[in-house]
């Protein structure tokens, strides 16, 4: 371990020591001092380290996400989603980290599409607006419109996105095993299972057909109820780094003041929202893995659209058997039947110590 941990790090020593130095500069960096070697030690005692003031340790991670770059906000955003690992307060502020990107200048996206397909941009399109919707941390939308009429949206990858990625997924990966190996304080979070995870999740949000498939795959499990609408993805239009989709017409879910002015029914919306993922859990064990309001748009008639499936979660049958015995545990009000569950399913540290003490009985019940 020791040995491919530092052969990931030393192949990146440049930006090794850019991490070490933001983490460092926000006050994050005090695990570090506990990898006895000496080069990465150079790095730590090479900047300031002074911790920003005012600011609390959740505000300075998530800063400290941003100046990273891309890879670390994909991070703290899936650690967002995991406040059993992170706590609560954590995962609440990384919540707030956004993805925009500066775009690509028009040629290069022309170059983009044009090298995925083989073809002129005008074989492809009717129309292309040269000027991004929106550009995110891995991609950018334009506007189109087909020769067959549809209007669509393009999703294009960022060029050399991959190439930036990779380089700090190797990094974060030899992080991980050095933090487990010489900072105690830091195997209780898993490190190295948390970025293996990780990459997996990331590297499949750079594949394209991926999204495409998933997109495919919810608009078949929810094709005969009309409260819920994911966009048509067209295959013929779509590669790896490209993905022409339906365009939605409604209102995101992050535009609170034009949701509060657009007479629909709030409440009936949020209440589709919360079925469709019960559904998704409990009736398809396939599921959106990246549930937040921008994600969702409420279009004409209440109905739901959902945007951004390039992040979903599959349920095994042991596991979807494991979370209905858990809500049966919740009703009954049985704390040794859910605490047995838990400890069944969930991937527990060697650390936590596991005695007849620790659970209630299974007669235990609360109120």
């Amino acid at each position: 371990m020791k040995f491919a941990a530092l052969t990931r790090l030393e192949g990146n020593v440049h930006r090794v020591g850019e991490i070490i130095g933001v983490l460092a500069k926000y006050g994050l960096a005090d695990w570090v001092k506990s990898l006895n070697y000496s080069w990465i030690q150079d790095r730590i005692q090479s900047v300031d380290g002074q911790h920003i003031p005012n600011l609390k340790t959740e505000e300075r991670a998530r800063l400290a996400c941003i100046e990273l770059g891309t890879t670390f906000i994909k991070l703290g955003q899936v650690l967002s989603t995991r406040p059993d690992l992170v706590g609560p307060e954590m995962a609440r502020e990384l919540a707030h980290l956004q993805t925009a990107a500066p775009a690509d200048p028009p040629d290069t996206v022309r170059a983009t599409i044009e090298a995925e397909f083989g073809q002129p941009l005008s074989n492809l399109f009717a129309e292309f607006a040269e000027a991004p919707l929106a550009s995110a941390s891995i991609a950018q939308v334009h506007l189109a419109r087909l020769h067959s009429g549809e209007q669509v949206v393009v999703k294009v990858q960022h060029a050399g996105i991959a190439d930036k990625i990779m380089p700090d997924l190797d990094i974060l990966a030899g992080l991980a095993e050095l933090a487990e190996k010489h900072a105690p304080q830091m195997r209780l979070y898993q490190p190295v299972a948390v970025v293996r995870q990780f990459r997996r999740t990331l590297l499949r949000e750079l594949d394209f057909t991926t999204e495409r498939r998933n997109l495919e795959e919810f608009a078949e499990h929810f094709a005969q109820d009309a409260t819920v609408h994911f966009p048509r993805a067209y295959a013929p239009f779509s590669t790896r780094r490209v993905l022409t989709m339906e365009r939605l017409e409604g209102i995101l879910g992050t535009d609170a003041a034009a949701l509060a002015t657009s007479g629909a029914d709030l409440n009936e919306f949020a209440r589709r929202g919360a079925n469709m993922y019960l559904q998704m859990i409990f009736r398809d064990s396939f599921y959106h893995a990246d549930p937040h309001p921008g994600n969702l748009m409420l279009l004409p008639g209440g109905v739901i659209g959902v945007l951004d499936c390039g992040m979903v979660g599959r349920l095994d049958e042991e596991l979807a058997d494991g979370i209905d015995e858990m809500l049966v545990a919740v009703v009954t009000h049985n704390s040794g039947d859910l605490g047995e569950v838990i400890l069944r399913l969930g991937s527990a540290p060697p650390s936590l110590i596991s005695s007849p003490t620790m659970w209630a009985s299974p007669s235990t019940t609360w109120t």
